[in-house]
């Protein structure tokens, strides 16, 4: 009998880190990006790993959160918990949404993650308002 055929070692990521960097940012997972670009090692130019850790460090708390918990919980990622209770309400939505839409619109907030938190932000409101 033939030995069993092995599958192909594959290395552990064919991306190249700064696209793993991203995605875990915008899964909203900084820890897990700051994992990659310590594990980077020499495959980044000291400069670069520089400009991705501030990106990492400097990523505004509020986008993290919308982009963590995005349209699969809408009302999380606007802060306002997981499920809908007796005391919030639709006004209680649309002013969380209006403060953090001002946080994080891309004309206020210089981040790179602004504009998908924008965006990610008017899924989650457009949501939890059908929600009401």
């Amino acid at each position: 009998e033939a030995p069993p055929v092995r599958p192909p070692v594959r290395p552990r990521s064919a991306q190249p880190p700064e696209e793993r960097i991203q995605q875990a940012l915008l899964a909203g997972d900084r820890a897990r990006a700051a994992t990659i670009l310590r594990a980077s090692g020499a495959r980044l130019s000291a400069e670069r790993k520089r400009e991705l850790h501030n990106t990492i460090e400097t990523a505004p708390p509020e986008a993290m959160d919308v982009l963590r918990h995005g349209t699969e919980r809408p009302l999380a990622a606007l802060g306002l918990g997981n499920s809908v209770g007796s005391a919030l309400c639709r006004t209680s939505v649309i002013k969380t949404y209006k403060q953090l839409a001002l946080k994080l619109h891309p004309d206020k907030c210089e981040h790179p993650l602004a504009s998908d938190a924008t965006k990610v932000l008017n899924d989650a409101y457009r949501q939890a308002i059908a929600l009401f």
